[in-house]
């Protein structure tokens, strides 16, 4: 297989030639059988039969360049031809119908960041006192047992000033909501006029 002046290659192809045929022939399906395209053998004699026709095809053509290498131009297509086999026949899988996205929704991250904003609000406004109980149970996930050994205070004292902060902080909430749920009837009001 010459790639160099005109092509004797070629020019037994063209002529018909049984063992320059043969040799194409091997060259396509080596190309085909090759298992990074992945095509199965049941397919790969009619890929090598599109390929040769499409080689015959295309040395028909009245500007096909005869000097260049006739064994590149085969590989050219051959390898073309199975990349569009891969294309064609690319795995597919079905989705199901109620298949859900797992990530949370721009409303969800928004009504996230919104809890985080109250809740660092709700704290602000109980005093140092009960953010630390509720860090200490919270975040550091301590019983009030720990937290009484921690703090030099009584279990029962932590839990009643734990059901305070709470208490303050469920007060605080409810303020905040009717205060909204008031801006927002009021902004209703206002549009209506």
């Amino acid at each position: 297989m010459s790639g160099t002046g005109a092509d004797p290659w070629l020019g037994r192809f063209l002529a018909e030639d049984r063992q320059a045929l043969r040799e194409v022939e091997r060259l396509i399906a080596r190309i085909v059988s090759c298992r990074a395209f992945g095509i199965p053998p049941a397919d790969r004699q009619d890929l090598v039969q599109e390929c040769l026709m499409q080689i015959w095809e295309g040395v028909a053509l009245p500007g096909f360049d005869r000097a260049r290498s006739f064994e590149a131009f085969v590989r050219t297509v051959a390898s073309r031809r199975c990349l569009d086999w891969r294309r064609v026949r690319r795995l597919t899988v079905a989705l199901p119908a109620d298949l859900t996205d797992g990530a949370a929704g721009p409303d969800a991250e928004y009504s996230r960041a919104q809890r985080a904003a109250l809740g660092q609000v709700l704290l602000d406004g109980l005093g140092d006192g009960c953010r630390e109980v509720i860090r200490l149970h919270a975040v550091e996930n301590l019983s009030y047992a720990e937290m009484a050994a921690r703090l030099g205070r009584t279990e029962g004292a932590l839990r009643k000033q734990m059901s305070d902060c709470l208490g303050r902080a469920r007060t605080a909430w409810h303020r905040w909501r009717e205060a909204r749920e008031g801006a927002a009837a009021t902004a209703a009001a206002e549009e209506r006029r």
